[in-house]
């Protein structure tokens, strides 16, 4: 019998315990406190030249400015989780909005590339803990599809804002912006009631190996025998510790469920592909109709738009679907977007690819997070909608880097 996704649920304890809110957060609070992070991952796609030309280095290497970013996102992810656990929702939210701050001051001040890198991790693992707290806050599919079309809408708006704001001031304001996010900490900490934490010991060991994990992989894109060789060490350590520990910090019972793991990796893959073809996008529309920076900017915009707005739709009728049907479309929502990219059929299917991609990326965040956490036990689905994201987020860390090789 087909199963569908529940309509309402009622809002989940974020991470992995030790959270629950006392009445729903406004919507639109979660909005502000977890979109900015896509806007910080798609500013620099049209100004890495002016990056490159400011930090006194090469376009490739000021792209790990945006693969910094999206470490910092796919890294920090599990640690916030892991914080809300011990230590409540106020004291995650202080600590992220902190991160993020403290990343952007060191932005603005540090013009040489290995301390830009570092502040964009920094602004990548606060914006991370920022958005898992509103997801995790979000509690049903509607909801849950406002947040990720909003992180799809804003993230359509990066390339050209970031644009013309580097045309304006010094192009570090252009990465600096994301820093609004921080100004619905107070509502959100409001509208959360901290509960009783954990009472066994953090897995200090378990949050460090998959941190390793997170790092190896992103390097293998542009190292890939050394990168590899570690992953595969961290690899067979992290399952160790899995084994001695299987209620640490990655609970074996996830890894057991046949459904999370498939589900994880398609979500891996349809934000591997995004943002692949985000970073390409620009490239590809100057060689197939000359275009400049601000064509470019407001093709991608409106191709970014439509499909964040698609992705609210399918995310909303998600819960009056068949689990295969949700399926069934983003799988060949996937393969449509480099199928129409690989056409190079002129611009409007390049921008139609585009949209394709993020339909596709966006609504699966959004509904895949439910479904892979569904027949998990109430305890264990908080800290499987954090694992999910973590699978998300490193496709968004490694989509840049494998578009940087082409650049």
């Amino acid at each position: 019998m087909a199963t569908t996704v529940p309509v309402d649920q009622t809002p989940a304890p974020p991470a992995t315990g030790g959270t629950l809110s006392t009445r729903p957060v406004h919507a639109l609070w979660l909005v502000l406190l977890g979109t900015p992070i896509a806007y910080g991952m798609t500013a620099p796609t049209l100004i890495l030249p002016e990056i490159a030309g400011g930090a006194g280095t090469s376009v490739r290497s000021a792209a790990w400015l945006v693969t910094a970013f999206g470490w910092g996102i796919a890294a920090g992810t599990p640690l916030i989780a892991g914080l809300i656990s011990r230590r409540g929702v106020r004291t995650a939210l202080l600590a992220s909005a902190g991160t993020l701050l403290a990343g952007t001051l060191l932005l603005c001040l540090a013009p040489v590339l290995p301390a830009l890198v570092v502040a964009r991790a920094a602004q990548g693992i606060g914006a991370a803990g920022l958005t898992a707290i509103a997801m995790s806050l979000a509690g049903s599919p509607r909801r849950m599809g406002m947040v990720t079309a909003g992180i799809a809408g804003l993230g359509a708006v990066g390339p050209l804002a970031g644009s013309e704001l580097a045309a304006v001031w010094p192009w570090q304001a252009a990465l600096a912006l994301l820093a609004v996010s921080v100004a619905a900490v107070p509502a959100v900490a409001r509208g959360a009631r901290d509960v009783t934490a954990e009472d066994s010991p953090f897995d200090f060991l378990g949050a460090a190996l998959l941190t390793g994990f997170v790092t190896a992989s992103v390097f293998v894109v542009s190292a890939p025998l050394p990168a590899g060789a570690c992953l595969v060490l961290v690899a067979v350590l992290l399952a160790l510790r899995i084994r001695r520990r299987p209620d640490g910090f990655v609970p074996a019972a996830l890894l057991r469920s046949g459904t999370f793991t498939l589900l994880s990796g398609l979500g891996f893959l349809l934000a591997t592909g995004h943002f692949t073809l985000f970073y390409l996008m620009p490239g590809l529309l100057s060689d197939a109709a000359g275009w400049g920076d601000g064509r470019v900017g407001t093709g991608i915009l409106i191709a970014q738009l439509a499909g964040s707005a698609g992705s609210l739709v399918l995310a909303s009728a998600a819960g009056r679907l068949a689990r295969r049907t949700v399926l069934g479309t983003l799988v060949a929502l996937g393969l449509a977007a480099p199928a129409l990219a690989l056409a190079g059929a002129g611009p409007v299917v390049l921008l139609a690819a585009s949209g394709v991609a993020v339909l596709a990326a966006s609504a699966a965040q959004a509904t895949l997070s439910i479904l892979s956490t569904e027949t998990l036990p109430d305890r264990r689905r908080p800290a499987g909608i954090g694992l999910f994201n973590v699978c998300y987020q490193l496709g968004g860390a490694l989509g840049p880097a494998l578009a940087a090789q082409f650049m």
